[in-house]
């Protein structure tokens, strides 16, 4: 099931000034706020699909409810999402601000990454400014 968050700049920016987001998504929020949308995928068999031709970040959710691991994913999903990415941070340890930094340095640096739409995604897509598909 897809579900769909539209935020506007003006909410983005409050988030991030706020204090309320954790301090390691704080560069990801940034990265909205240059036109670069959040994938936040969560923990299921089901596949996703990356529908989005923009720049993009994917968020692969592995410790929101218990670390298992790429087994707690659609294998062929995982495979595919990462073929089509340009840049890739795998994060095993701490949440750490700087390092997911770099991938919101990445995404705003990459450019447009096209893919195929999708009939179904298993994620969450974060946009700024409402121009959800």
């Amino acid at each position: 099931m897809t579900e769909t968050l539209c935020l506007s700049r003006v909410q983005i920016e409050s988030a991030v000034d706020s204090g309320a987001l954790p301090k390691h998504l704080v560069p990801l929020y940034g990265a909205l706020l240059q036109g670069v949308r959040l994938i936040c995928v969560k923990q299921s068999s089901e596949p996703f699909v990356i529908a989005t031709s923009r720049p993009h970040i994917v968020l692969i959710g592995d410790d929101l409810i218990a670390a298992r691991g790429p087994v707690a994913f659609h294998k062929p999903s995982l495979i595919r999402a990462h073929r089509r990415a340009n840049g890739v941070v795998v994060i095993s340890s701490a949440a750490l601000p700087e390092v997911y930094a770099l991938a919101a340095q990445m995404a705003t640096c990459i450019g447009t990454i096209p893919t195929d739409r999708a009939r179904k995604l298993n994620c969450t897509i974060i946009n700024r400014d409402c121009d959800c598909p």
